[in-house]
C-alpha cells in the first residue's frame, strides 16, 4: 500500500460506516508463539512478539515523537492498559516548539492485539480523526472490562512528508496503566511492588535516594536515547562507573554519587592533627557522615568543662575530592574538601577541617 492509498484509505474510513472492523485492514501475525509468562505489565510475551520492529513505547501523561518520511511513512507506538478506564489517543506535527502545524493532516489507527485461532493478531478497535484546522487527530477509547489488560498500537500517518509527529497518551479516570508510569514513585519499602513499565527504570537522584538505602523511594523515569560525550564521571547504583550520569539512565541505572565507583571512602577515617590532636570521621553507605575531634571542649577554661557531640553532615565524591557538607550548627567551616589519594598501596584523605591540615588514613 503506497502512502497516497494508506491516508486516503484513513481518511474514507473516518467517514465510512463499519470501518472499524479488523478484516478491513491487514492484521499482523504471529508466526511462532512464546512461551505465555507474566511480565511487569501483565502482558505475555507472546502477544509482545506483534509489536513492529522500531516501534517506540508510548507511556500515560508523556508525549513521545516519531519521524515518518517517505521511506518510513508510519511511526509506530505501543501502550498496555487497563480494562474498563477511558484513555485519549492524540496525534498531530510539532513545529518543535510543541505547537500544532495547521494545515498539516495527521490520521491514526488504533489497534489492541487479540489471540485469534491461537495466534496473536492486531485489530483495529477505533481511528484517530484529525480536528478542525489544526490538522491533528485524537480518540477516546473505553476497554470493556470484561476484555482484561490490553497491548496497544497506535500508527499515525502524516498527509506530507518529512513530518515529526507528537503522539500523546492521557487517562481519562484513574488506574490506566498496568505499571508504574514516568514520575511515579518506585522503589522503597511498599506492600505492593513498585514495579517501573517495560523501558523505564527506577531512578534515584545522587545524595537524595541513595539508590534506595533505608527505603528511600524513586521515580520511574525513561531511559535517555542520546547523551553527550562530557566527561563528568558518575557512580551508578549498580556499583559501575559510567563517564556522564546521561549514560548511567541510559544504562537502566540512577546515580548513587558524582565520581568512580573506585573512590571507596565508606567506613572510618582518622588522622592526628599539627597539635596532638586525633580526628576521626565514618562515612556511611547512605550519603552522611559523623566526625570527632578530641581533645575538644566548648570552653578552653576551666578545660573540657563541657565536651563536643560529633558533627553530622553529608558527603559526595566529585572525581577524586571529597566534598563534606556539615548539618550541625555550631561546625565551621560548613563545607569543605578532601582528596582522595593512593600512596604505596595506602588510601589517603588529605586536606583541612577544624582549623587543621589533616591527612587521615583508615584505621589497621
Amino acid at each position: 500500500m503506497t502512502r497516497t492509498t494508506a491516508i486516503a484509505f484513513l481518511s474514507t474510513c473516518l467517514l465510512a460506516a463499519g470501518c472499524g472492523n479488523a478484516d478491513d485492514l491487514e492484521i499482523t501475525d504471529v508466526s511462532a508463539e512464546l512461551t505465555d509468562g507474566d511480565k511487569s505489565d501483565g502482558i505475555t510475551a507472546a502477544a509482545k512478539k506483534t509489536i513492529p520492529e522500531g516501534a517506540a513505547h508510548l507511556y500515560f501523561g508523556t508525549p513521545s515523537s516519531a519521524y515518518v518520511t517517505d521511506d518510513a511513512p508510519y511511526g509506530y507506538h505501543w501502550f498496555t492498559a487497563n480494562p474498563g478506564v477511558e484513555f485519549k489517543v492524540g496525534a498531530w506535527e510539532d513545529d518543535g516548539a510543541g505547537n500544532n502545524v495547521a494545515g498539516q493532516v495527521v490520521d491514526f489507527k488504533l489497534q489492541r492485539a487479540v489471540k485469534k485461532s491461537g495466534r496473536w493478531q492486531w485489530k483495529v478497535v477505533a481511528y484517530g480523526q484529525h480536528f478542525g484546522g489544526s490538522g491533528g487527530s485524537a480518540v477516546k477509547y473505553t476497554p470493556a472490562r470484561s476484555s482484561g489488560q490490553g497491548l496497544y498500537l497506535v500508527t499515525p500517518v502524516a498527509q506530507q512528508h518529512p513530518a515529526s509527529l507528537r503522539i500523546t497518551l492521557a487517562c481519562g479516570g484513574a488506574e490506566c496503566a498496568t505499571a508504574k508510569q514516568p514520575g511515579d514513585s518506585c522503589g522503597g519499602h511498599t506492600r505492593v511492588p513498585s514495579i517501573c513499565d517495560d523501558g523505564l527504570f527506577c531512578n534515584y537522584e545522587p545524595g537524595v535516594g541513595m539508590c534506595g538505602y533505608a527505603d528511600a523511594p524513586g521515580s520511574c523515569a525513561v531511559r535517555p536515547d542520546f547523551c553527550t560525550e562530557i566527561y563528568q564521571p558518575v557512580c551508578g547504583c549498580d556499583g559501575k562507573t559510567y563517564s556522564n550520569g546521561c549514560k548511567a539512565n541510559g544504562a537502566g541505572t540512577g546515580v548513587l554519587r558524582v565520581g568512580r565507583c573506585d573512590v571507596d571512602v565508606e567506613g572510618s577515617w582518622s588522622g592526628r592533627t599539627a597539635g596532638g590532636g586525633k580526628v576521626d570521621y565514618t562515612f556511611d553507605a547512605d550519603g552522611t557522615f559523623s566526625s570527632t575531634q578530641s581533645p575538644a571542649c566548648v570552653f578552653a577554661t576551666p578545660a573540657c568543662l563541657v565536651k563536643l557531640a560529633p558533627s553530622l553532615g553529608t558527603w559526595r565524591v566529585f572525581d577524586r575530592t571529597l566534598s563534606l557538607t556539615y548539618t550541625s550548627d555550631f561546625h565551621q567551616p560548613r563545607a569543605t574538601d578532601l582528596s582522595f589519594v593512593t600512596t604505596r598501596s595506602v588510601d589517603h584523605l588529605r586536606g583541612s577541617d577544624y582549623s587543621e591540615t589533616l591527612d587521615l588514613t583508615r584505621p589497621n
